[in-house]
């Protein structure tokens, strides 16, 4: 079955380019709270569990900056939120690409992250077909979801072999409780 299907989006390439326009939807991802809740005990399970990470809808790419042992490369369908990550650093490994044409190509990663696009942008029945795909064209051995509370991850359990979940909240930030609420999982896929 197609990447394409799996998908909860259809979006044509000028609404995912211009996700971070004017209204900036998503400044509380570029906020030090955030960053602190999620994206340091994200780097935390990369370099635990492996040595290589693709992070995929990685939007600015903000998780490498806490990665000091991992090779890291990231990609999101929005030129946009890829623009502003390379204007904050003069060297970011991250590119522009779809969920169904990754721009990654005879590459293996170690783990794979999937920060905040399971619950919204996959179809619930398929994300574990979504996460096996994904695992088998980049020989992955672990996955690192950070998504919002309510995502039901009964699925993935009879699946993947769970090693840690545990929810966490972005301290002394103002954001309705869906986005200031999430949990991290890792799995052994």
């Amino acid at each position: 079955m197609a990447i394409s299907h799996m998908l909860n989006i259809e979006q044509d390439s000028d609404e995912l380019h211009d996700l971070y326009g004017e209204a900036d939807y998503y400044w509380y991802l570029r906020s030090d709270e955030f960053a602190n809740a999620f994206l340091k005990p994200i780097a935390g399970y990369v370099e635990q569990y492996g040595k290589s990470c693709l992070d995929v809808g990685c939007g600015e790419g903000r998780l490498w900056d806490y990665l000091t042992d991992a090779d890291y490369l990231g990609f999101d369908g929005s030129m946009t939120a890829i623009a502003r990550g390379w204007r904050r650093r003069l060297i970011c490994p991250i590119q522009v690409g779809r969920f169904e044409d990754p721009p990654i190509n005879g590459r293996s990663f170690d783990v794979i992250v999937l920060n905040g696009i399971l619950e919204v942008l996959i179809k619930p029945e398929f994300r574990v077909p979504f996460i096996q795909h994904y695992a088998k064209q980049y020989h992955s051995s672990h996955l690192v979801v950070c998504d919002l509370e309510r995502l039901d991850e009964s699925e993935l359990q009879t699946h993947f072999t769970l090693l840690e979940s545990g929810h966490r909240e972005a301290v002394g930030i103002e954001l309705e409780s869906v986005k200031r609420f999430r949990k991290i999982s890792v799995y052994q896929l």
